[in-house]
């Protein structure tokens, strides 16, 4: 039997809500001078408003299917589907794009063998699994983007009309993995070694090393991107990444004299015979050096690597440290923990705790006393020997029975809430600033009322049960 649809709260956007028929309707947000939005038996009170609202919709009829809508041919052959799809890639999309739908889906019409007599609605799931188990070859990152390839045509097929359903839908793909690959130094003089100077691969890697530059970007540069005189190369929106922005490339030293002596015409990195590196390309030459190394290295792991000496340099940090604020901090911290992280994920898995960390700021929980275990000093030697280094006065231990504070953050009666000094000095700044508003005494500093409204708003939103102020 049917759930009666009734409306419901929704916490984190202030607002209620209904379901009818699979589709989530928007009734309003709540009114600041309602009661306090609760469940009784089992159901929400919502205001009068929101009530009225809630009969409006439900009364509301479903929009009429027009009679004379065209009918969708359920007798498409895949491969006219595939066509049609790629021709709208071709026009509406990168040529990137284009050409890796092009790459999967090709190949997996030749494993298939009956595409053209296949009607599109005729194929299964089983029909991508057994290509992808055909090909064992192929890593986990690969096989995602291949069965993304042939669900997309679909997705866009029942968009379009072409057909009438997707068989596709419940078709699961497997996550992308991280290629947490680094290459240090030591391994990039041996990368470089196996190439004479002036080798085109080897002028290509070391712009790579030098600049941090997207292969992407290595192998599309051209000249007229290059601005010598002001020693940088500027990619304009149109053919940058995202394009919405200048992607600028900053030329020192090495990377400076590389594409001072390339063509002042044409493309800047180009093979023996002339012709710009593909991926293909790229990925033999490593595939070729795997033999010599025994290590298989990619052209994106000299991006990776660019990152990672800035900030042990601490280039990109303020007196070594991460700025806080900035959107970048968290994603360079991401970058920069990524060996660590595993290494003390690994030790707290192994000791049944629980390991967190928020940009530079690591929290390890368990159901044991941790100030004695020894687990602190394995994680300090863990990160002494990664370049970081441990702030004695940040480090704190605490029970969470016993409203300990964690990045500002304790429990209070099974709930989440703001620490008890935050609280008492949002309070003080209130006081303080209806004081001052009655001329009376005033202590100090001076805050906005926007200020004040901020900080109670987070106050809120972390404990709504919050009933002072």
């Amino acid at each position: 039997m049917a759930r009666t649809a009734h409306p419901w709260y929704w916490d984190e956007r202030n607002g209620w809500y209904v379901n009818k028929n699979g589709q989530r309707h928007f009734l309003g947000d709540h009114p600041p001078d309602a009661p306090e939005p609760r469940k009784i038996k089992g159901k929400w009170n919502p205001p009068e408003i929101i009530r009225q609202q809630f009969h409006a919709i439900m009364a509301s009829a479903e929009p009429p299917v027009a009679k004379n809508s065209p009918t969708i041919s359920s007798g498409l052959s895949l491969a006219v589907l595939f066509d049609k799809y790629l021709e709208w890639c071709l026009r509406h999309r990168e040529k990137r794009t284009y050409d890796g739908y092009v790459w999967h889906l090709q190949r997996f019409c030749k494993h298939l063998k009956i595409a053209t007599t296949l009607p599109a609605l005729d194929l299964k799931p089983f029909h991508v699994n057994e290509w992808l188990d055909a090909n064992p070859t192929w890593g986990q990152t690969y096989r995602r983007n291949a069965i993304a390839s042939v669900k997309r045509a679909f997705v866009w097929g029942e968009e379009e009309g072409h057909i009438a359903s997707n068989p596709l839908r419940k078709l699961k793909k497997p996550m992308a993995k991280r290629r947490e690959h680094f290459i240090k130094p030591e391994d990039w003089e041996r990368i470089r070694s196996c190439y004479p100077a002036g080798d085109p691969f080897r002028q290509f890697l070391e712009f790579c090393w030098e600049t941090g530059a997207r292969p992407f970007e290595a192998r599309t540069i051209e000249a007229r991107h290059v601005h010598l005189d002001k020693r940088l190369i500027a990619i304009p929106p149109a053919e940058a990444k995202g394009r919405k922005k200048w992607r600028i490339i900053r030329l020192e030293g090495r990377a400076l004299e590389i594409v001072g002596a390339c063509p002042r015409s044409g493309l800047l990195f180009v093979n023996r015979d002339g012709r710009r590196w593909t991926v293909s390309a790229i990925n033999c030459r490593f595939i070729r050096l795997k033999g010599r190394l025994g290590v298989k290295h990619f052209a994106y792991a000299f991006r990776h690597s660019f990152a990672n000496r800035l900030l042990i340099a601490g280039v990109c940090t303020f007196r070594y440290c991460l700025a806080q604020g900035f959107v970048t901090s968290p994603i360079l911290a991401d970058r920069l923990f990524m060996h660590v992280d595993e290494k003390i994920a690994k030790l707290s898995r192994s000791n049944s705790l629980t390991y967190t960390r928020y940009v530079d700021d690591i929290t390890i929980s368990g159901p044991f006393d941790l100030q004695t275990s020894g687990i602190p000093s394995v994680v300090e030697k863990l990160l002494e020997a990664a370049g970081f280094k441990i702030n004695k006065s940040k480090v704190k231990f605490g029970q969470i029975n016993r409203k300990a504070v964690i990045l500002g953050i304790r429990q209070n009666k099974g709930y989440p809430d703001v620490s008890t000094d935050f609280f008492a000095e949002t309070e003080r700044r209130m006081r303080d600033l209806i004081s001052l508003g009655q001329n009376l005494s005033f202590e100090g500093p001076f805050y906005t009322r926007s200020e004040i409204a901020g900080r109670l708003r987070y106050i809120f939103w972390v404990n709504p049960r919050r009933k002072k102020c």
